[in-house]
């Protein structure tokens, strides 16, 4: 009984910090993706055309985090 008590509580604790982890990545990922918007609206500015290779790669790794 003991054994499967502290599994148990192993299993919950482990659980309980699934969501706060995953939540910490979604927000370094929206702070990545103003990093590259603001970097797409200075390079639009300074050459004329826009330049946002780096959001398609966003976008993928955003999709992974959430899923």
């Amino acid at each position: 009984m003991a054994v499967e008590d502290a599994l148990v509580k192993t299993f919950n604790a482990l659980t309980q910090g699934i969501p706060k982890l995953m939540l910490t990545q979604v927000a370094q990922s929206e702070k990545r993706k103003e990093a590259i918007l603001k970097n797409c609206a200075s390079n639009l500015t300074k050459t004329g055309f826009e330049d946002c290779d780096g959001l398609e790669s966003h976008k993928v790794k955003t999709r992974t985090v959430l899923l």
